[in-house]
């Protein structure tokens, strides 16, 4: 289910910088509408799920946390929506 509508305003392609090996929790610079999440960490689609088994990363507010570190220098962006004001 989507909550975003076609007013709302799109970030996209937002770098996640600090990959280093043991790092897992990141912050976007603005807080995205639940549901318009779309991360890409090293060409890969990720998944957000409640835990490892059926997903990649949880997010809260505007922290996305891994459930596994990935290498340094992973090339990550972040695509989402945010409330038109």
């Amino acid at each position: 289910m989507s909550f975003y509508n076609k007013r709302d305003e799109w970030v996209v392609g937002e770098r996640l910088l600090g990959f280093d090996g043991s790092r897992t929790e990141f912050t976007l610079q603005r807080t995205p509408v639940p549901g318009s999440v779309a991360i890409v960490v090293g060409g890969l689609r990720q998944i957000e799920g409640p835990s490892r088994r059926v997903g990649d990363y949880t997010i809260s507010g505007k922290t996305i946390t891994f459930f596994d570190a990935h290498p340094k220098n992973t090339v990550a962006q972040a695509d989402y929506a945010v409330l038109s004001r």
